[in-house]
């Protein structure tokens, strides 16, 4: 499962995707930040769209697309 999670701060907003990784071992998190953003508006523009793809998860379009590999996904990111 992944989810992308805003944070308010001093100076903006925070963006990251945090994601659920199960395997045989048991389930854990890992996060990863995106960038910033001035408004809810721009974060929305920015990564507002999230897909499950064959080759992995894509987050954001166009120039603010961000892609994370299947095989990254698999190993549990190491």
């Amino acid at each position: 499962a992944a989810s992308v999670v805003v944070e308010q701060g001093t100076n903006g907003i925070g963006v990251k995707i945090e994601l659920e990784m199960t395997s045989p071992y048991g389930t854990g998190y890992r996060t990863i930040d995106l960038g910033r953003a001035a408004s809810l508006e721009e974060v929305t523009g920015k990564w507002g769209f999230m897909d499950w793809r064959e080759d992995g998860l894509h987050v954001g379009r166009g120039t603010n697309e961000f892609f994370l590999p299947r095989e990254e996904l698999e190993s549990g990111g190491r």
